[in-house]
């Protein structure tokens, strides 16, 4: 881990990194597939149950299109770095094929930067879209 990384971004920022992981990992881990369950939770039959823990799905969806707008260097590494969370950054590098851990923590850097600013613009374009959409609802 980096601390370097982590000292330049919110809470915020990390509670929508960690729900973007949630979102990509649901469709490949167990606890997502059908079985024994009720609107409170799953229950294994053992008489504990299991809470879901939320997940926003739409806010999973933007994350996904701006990483998918990053450039490819800087793409791969903030995917790697989130979905291997806690790994060295030496083994990280190691991953990438590079033989600098700095080298990788820059790219995660300048990737979050990135990713920050792609967030706001299609945010920006979706508030404008919707309140295009929410005038041509009242002027009907």
């Amino acid at each position: 881990m980096s601390a370097r990384i982590y000292a330049e971004l919110t809470e915020d920022f990390v509670r929508r990194m960690h729900n973007w992981v949630k979102a990509r990992d649901m469709a490949t881990t167990p606890s997502s597939w059908p079985g024994p369950h009720n609107i409170y939770g799953r229950c294994d039959g053992s008489g504990y149950m299991e809470t879901p823990i939320p997940l926003l799905g739409g806010e999973a969806r933007d994350t996904e299109a701006a990483i998918r707008n990053l450039p490819g260097r800087y793409r791969d590494a903030v995917k790697q770095f989130w979905l291997y969370e806690g790994m060295s950054m030496r083994r990280h590098a190691q991953k990438r094929g590079i033989q600098d851990g700095r080298t990788f923590e820059a790219w995660v850097i300048r990737g979050h930067e990135l990713l920050k600013a792609e967030l706001a613009r299609l945010t920006a374009y979706n508030m404008a879209r919707s309140t295009v959409a929410r005038a041509a609802g009242a002027g009907a």
